[in-house]
């Protein structure tokens, strides 16, 4: 199997926490992200920016939008891929800003809860988000 790791999903949700610096550079990861993704979820001392733009994580950009807040947000959803293969799990992100005794803004901690049993094959993703190059269109206004 060089090169490509086999992994059983779970059905079950599994958890995993995590936490980044005021640069939004992730300073740890906890095992569970790893436990479902493999080595996609070696993203400590990496800028969220880049770790989404790397593995596109966060298509819709609505993580990028939340983390710019500096506020407490859940909900989110980043698409982590599967390490060997072309499935990508949901992660329900959640985020608590850490502010210094001075009230500077000092970064994120925060949990997420990967959905196995609601992963995408690439088509499925695809036509939900479009490709890298071609981004989905935006649904039309009323």
């Amino acid at each position: 199997m060089a090169g490509r790791v086999a992994r059983e999903l779970t059905r079950k949700p599994v958890r995993f926490l995590w936490q980044m610096d005021g640069a939004e550079r992730f300073l740890f990861v906890s095992p569970g992200l790893a436990q479902v993704v493999g080595r996609n979820a070696e993203i400590v001392g990496e800028r969220w920016q880049d770790a989404a733009a790397r593995l596109r994580l966060d298509p819709s950009g609505r993580i990028a939008r939340a983390l710019a807040q500096r506020d407490t947000w859940s909900g989110q959803t980043a698409w982590w891929p599967i390490e060997g293969s072309n499935v990508r799990v949901p992660a329900e992100l959640t985020a608590l800003p850490i502010f210094g005794g001075d009230r500077s803004f000092q970064g994120y901690r925060g949990f997420g809860v990967l959905k196995p049993a609601e992963a995408l094959m690439p088509a499925a993703f695809e036509a939900r988000f479009g490709t890298a190059d071609d981004p989905a269109p935006r649904p039309a206004e009323q």
